[in-house]
């Protein structure tokens, strides 16, 4: 465990889902937890659900530096949880990302429960086709005290993109 560096959870294309691997993620990160130097973690091609059990405990994985999501479906994408797990991200890769409900609906609030929302220390920002691409660029504007990112990425950009110009002008100094 202590010289595993990079790990990649995902799912045999040729595979359908279960109703069992909606608690993979509570699973996978607890078992991860164990690994001390972990910098990189991948999602690929699974499928999320939050069990009533385990939504309150939270997880932490603080070598985790970039964490990428790609093909993944979430009954919940909780921004807290991701910045209370990842506290150290510096580099976020979303790509064919759904969500069924966003957790933070109405304008992001950055608060739960009187905490405030650790900002993560993004320096790259990888932004592709998503559910809502405009909910995850209201995150950012919300968590993010100042400019902190370098690299951004933004393929298939669309007319749904409403929040793009927001983002830029928010991100401009530090690109």
């Amino acid at each position: 465990a202590h010289l595993v560096r990079s790990v990649v959870l995902g799912q045999i294309k040729a595979e359908t889902c279960q109703w069992y691997d909606l608690h993979l993620l509570h699973l996978a990160l607890t078992t991860l937890s164990r690994f001390l130097v972990i910098s990189a973690v991948t999602l690929d091609g699974l499928w999320f659900g939050v069990s009533k059990q385990t939504q309150s405990f939270f997880i932490t994985l603080p070598s985790v530096q970039r964490l990428t999501i790609s093909s993944c479906t979430f009954d919940t994408f909780d921004v807290h949880q991701l910045c209370s797990t990842f506290p150290s991200l510096s580099s976020l890769f979303l790509d064919g990302v759904w969500w069924g409900r966003w957790a933070l609906d109405d304008k992001v609030a950055v608060r739960r429960e009187g905490l405030p929302l650790a900002a993560p220390a993004l320096k790259e920002l990888h932004l592709g086709s998503c559910f809502s691409r405009d909910k995850v660029i209201e995150w950012v504007l919300a968590a993010l005290p100042r400019p902190t990112i370098e690299t951004l990425r933004l393929p298939l950009v669309s007319a749904y993109d409403t929040r793009l110009k927001d983002l830029l002008a928010f991100l401009g100094p530090s690109l």
